[in-house]
C-alpha cells in the first residue's frame, strides 16, 4: 500500500458552526451551547429542534448568545436524526457564509472538549471523523443494544487520541461527531446523512 502523502496546510478556518439537532433535550441544550462556544471564540451553533413538546427551543432562546452566535432552526413536527442535520446544513449554506460544519449529538455523547482538536485537524484536512472507541468505550447511560450499533462491525482500531481525518481507519463508522469543509459537503447537500434516524 503507498504511503498517503503527508497533509498540507488548507485555508484557516474561520467561521465553524456546530449543527446539534435536538428533541426534547431542555435538560442538556442550556449546559452544551455554553460549553461548546467556550471551547473557541470562532465557533457558533444552530439548532434544529422538531418541536420539542418540553421547551427545549424556548431554552435556546434563552441563552445570551442567542441571535449572535447561537442560533436556531424551528421545525414544526420530529422528521428524524437525519432530516434535521439536512435541514441544518441547507440553513448554513443559504443562509451564511461559515466554512465548516460540526455535526454534535445533544445528549453529551459527543463531548465539546474535543472541538478545539477537531478544529486543528480540520486546519489539514476537508473532513474530520471522531469516535467514541479510540480508548475503549467512554459513553454513559446508553442501552447495550445502542452500543453494539454504535461500535458496528467496521469497527478498527484509530491512531489519534480523539480524532483522524476520512484517510485514517474508523473506529466507529456511526458516530455522527464530524466536521467538514464548506466545499465538499456543499456538492453533495449531506444528503448521505439521509439513512440516519432518531
Amino acid at each position: 500500500m503507498a504511503t498517503p502523502t503527508p497533509p498540507t496546510e488548507r485555508t484557516r478556518i474561520e467561521r465553524p458552526i456546530v449543527v446539534v439537532p435536538t428533541y426534547n433535550e431542555a435538560e442538556n441544550v442550556g449546559r452544551l451551547v455554553p460549553q461548546i462556544l467556550a471551547q473557541d471564540n470562532r465557533l457558533s451553533v444552530l439548532v434544529v429542534d422538531d418541536n420539542s413538546p418540553d421547551g427545549t427551543a424556548d431554552v435556546v432562546r434563552q441563552l445570551p448568545e442567542y441571535g449572535n452566535r447561537v442560533h436556531l432552526l424551528f421545525r414544526e413536527k420530529k422528521a428524524g436524526l437525519g432530516q434535521a442535520y439536512i435541514a441544518g446544513f441547507r440553513w448554513v449554506l443559504e443562509h451564511t457564509d461559515h466554512d465548516a460544519v460540526f455535526e454534535m449529538d445533544a445528549d453529551f455523547s459527543h463531548d465539546p472538549a474535543a472541538l478545539p482538536q477537531f478544529l486543528r485537524e480540520i486546519s489539514v484536512n476537508d473532513l474530520v471523523l471522531g469516535s467514541r472507541y479510540l480508548n475503549g468505550i467512554t459513553v454513559v447511560n446508553w442501552p447495550l443494544s445502542r452500543l453494539i450499533l454504535s461500535v458496528g462491525p467496521t469497527s478498527t482500531p484509530a491512531r489519534s487520541p480523539a480524532c483522524r481525518s476520512a484517510t485514517a481507519p474508523v473506529a466507529s463508522s456511526v458516530s455522527g461527531a464530524r466536521c467538514s469543509r464548506r466545499c465538499p459537503w456543499t456538492a453533495s447537500r449531506a444528503t448521505a446523512t439521509a439513512s440516519r434516524s432518531r
